[in-house]
């Protein structure tokens, strides 16, 4: 199982939605399901039009957009809400997981490794199964 985040502040416990790797990649959802995350997106973007320096509703708002298999716009969320807190580990996580969609390459991976330095801890089984041939290249080490 892998796990993307939804967070409403970075002080505040994440919530942890659980999910096959391969239903992530697969954007056949049900119609209710596309309607719930929809809604979510609507609601983030009016969240993001009041307040536009609340790097969680960028992070939820991507993470929306990640679950509807629409990965540049969950980017575009990610790196924004990056910009706005570069310390947000999650969002290091769930950035490296849309970019995962094209392929573990290399900047998923620093991505990953990101996550790891700023305390997301469940981040590591996911570098050690998918990063470790760019350890060297990135400055992690090989465990």
């Amino acid at each position: 199982m892998t796990k993307i985040f939804f967070a409403q502040t970075k002080k505040d416990t994440l919530n942890e939605v659980s999910f096959e790797l391969e239903k992530y990649f697969n954007t056949s959802l049900t119609e209710e399901e596309r309607k719930h995350y929809k809604d979510a997106i609507y609601m983030y973007s009016q969240k993001i039009h009041k307040n536009p320096t609340d790097a969680s509703a960028y992070l939820n708002r991507g993470a929306a957009y990640a679950e509807l298999g629409l990965y540049p716009y969950a980017l575009s969320d990610y790196n924004h809400c990056l910009k706005i807190d570069s310390t947000l580990s999650v969002a290091y996580y769930n950035r490296a997981l849309a970019k995962a969609r094209f392929s573990y390459n290399k900047n998923a991976c620093i991505d990953i490794k990101k996550a790891i330095e700023y305390g997301l801890e469940l981040a590591e089984p996911l570098f050690n199964e998918k990063c470790l041939r760019y350890s060297s290249e990135i400055g992690m080490p090989k465990k």
